[in-house]
């Protein structure tokens, strides 16, 4: 009798778990709306940590291990790559005026200015320090558009941006 009980209740969870979701109280009339709340959103933050695990394949390499991010805005950024046994491969720093990388699997190291070319040596993207404090914060670039906003049944915003040329 209690496995039935269990199996009944077990059940009921699941079920309310599954289906579609309706959307939040909160909705957005336009993309632009949704783009704006994103941005106040990102006043509101300070501080952000994130750690993860890094698999890149390259031409001439490849890299695994973990990945610690650590940022303060706007524009305080650090990002180290570690080995699949703790060891440090790489740290970047940037800050205002300051930018320093420490590459140990080449045995090199970087300073200089901040610029979007320094912190590409490192992740291979040019981007200045505040554009990778505000992705990894979650902000989206923004662009000359249009957009247009849907709420997607699986949970979550559907955001659609349209070039107007």
């Amino acid at each position: 009798m209690r496995g039935c009980i269990f199996v009944v209740i077990l059940s009921g969870m699941l079920a309310l778990q599954c289906g579609p979701h309706s959307a939040p109280p909160v909705s957005y009339a336009s993309g632009g709306d949704l783009i704006r709340d994103m941005g106040d959103r990102r006043k509101n933050f300070q501080t952000l940590r994130a750690t993860g695990r890094i698999d890149l394949s390259g031409r001439k390499q490849h890299v695994q291990g973990g990945m610690y991010v650590f940022t303060e805005s706007p524009r305080r950024l650090r990002i180290e790559l570690l080995s699949p046994i703790g060891s440090s491969l790489s740290v970047l720093t940037a800050d205002e005026s300051r930018f320093a990388l420490s590459d140990q699997r080449e045995g090199r190291f970087f300073s200089g200015p901040p610029e979007p070319c320094n912190i590409a040596r490192l992740i291979r993207i040019e981007l200045s320090p505040e554009d990778v404090v505000g992705i990894v914060a979650g902000e989206i670039p923004l662009i000359d558009t249009q957009g247009i906003v849907e709420w997607d049944r699986d949970g979550f915003y559907r955001l659609t941006l349209v070039r107007g040329d």
